[in-house]
């Protein structure tokens, strides 16, 4: 939660326009409104939103809400076909494997829509062995030639996201958004 709140006032002292934010689960909710001003008293307020009590993350649902509310923003402030919109999702990064085509899909439907989906990963390396997500593995089943075989899959090899950052403590969060803006501007002036 640390890390939600330091990136809304980093954006909002980088005057980046805009800043709303959405939470997620198994449903998806605003926490903060993208019309209103996050002053200094709204981190405390988005904090109180969130009771982490949902027991999966729908991440489709939240690229869905996140394209809807950001064409209802582009078209309230007439904003034009030019204007990009950034949208971080900060989280674990796990995200079944059988939704990664929906997924994909949603992404490429929002690069259309010049928003670019970023997703920052936030990998505690404190966890035991075997669960940052640099490690994780899958296996599937592949069926060649008429036979079926077990393959193993890093996790990160079919994540569906393009734009991703890893994050493994909190203290790098602000290097790492700079590092994400600086890109991010490059690709929009591009």
């Amino acid at each position: 939660m640390e890390s939600l709140v330091m990136v809304s006032r980093s954006l909002t002292m980088l005057e980046a326009g805009q800043v709303g934010v959405l939470g997620f689960g198994a449903d998806v909710f605003t926490a903060h409104e993208l019309t209103d001003p996050f002053a200094s008293d709204a981190g405390a307020k988005v904090l109180q939103r969130f009771s982490f009590g949902q027991d999966r993350t729908d991440i489709a649902l939240l690229i869905r809400q996140t394209i809807d509310t950001f064409r209802t923003a582009r078209q309230r402030s007439g904003g034009g076909s030019d204007l990009w919109q950034l949208a971080l999702i900060l989280s674990d990064g796990l995200t079944p494997s059988s939704a990664h085509d929906s997924i994909r899909r949603l992404l490429r439907e929002a690069m259309e829509e010049r928003i670019m989906i970023v997703f920052i990963i936030m990998d505690d390396t404190g966890k035991k062995k075997g669960d940052s997500v640099l490690e994780l593995k899958e296996a599937k089943f592949v069926s060649e030639g008429g036979e079926s075989r077990v393959v193993i899959e890093r996790y990160l090899d079919t994540f569906p996201f393009q734009y991703y950052l890893i994050v493994h403590n909190l203290e790098e969060l602000p290097s790492a958004l700079a590092g994400l803006l600086r890109t991010w501007f490059a690709e929009v002036a591009s």
